[in-house]
């Protein structure tokens, strides 16, 4: 088991979306449910990181980061072996533009 490391931005990513879902869409359960399934995944991500996907870019990033798909929405994260953590650093749509992938991470 990995121990977790929750990055700003992926709360700041976490609570703009569900704000957003919750405010705007009017949908508080979904906001909650959506909340609720990406705590799971990161239950399974400190679990075992190398069960997804790494994620390919087009352009070198400065470390390999790895997805899981969450609904409509990727948790994006990094495994650092010698301290054996998982940094979980965003929470993005999927539809977004990632060809400026370096700034996004």
């Amino acid at each position: 088991m990995y121990n977790v490391e929750i990055s700003q931005r992926y709360v700041d990513d976490m609570n703009a979306t569900t704000n957003y879902i919750s405010n705007v869409l009017c949908n508080l359960d979904a906001a909650i449910k959506l909340k609720d399934k990406a705590d799971t995944v990161i239950d399974d991500i400190a679990k075992n990181p190398y069960i997804f996907s790494s994620y390919v870019s087009k352009i070198k990033l400065k470390s390999e980061y790895r997805k899981a798909k969450v609904n409509n929405y990727y948790i994006f994260f990094r495994i650092n072996e010698e301290r054996q953590v998982v940094q979980v650093a965003r929470f993005l749509f999927t539809k977004m533009d990632f060809s400026n992938i370096n700034e996004i991470l």
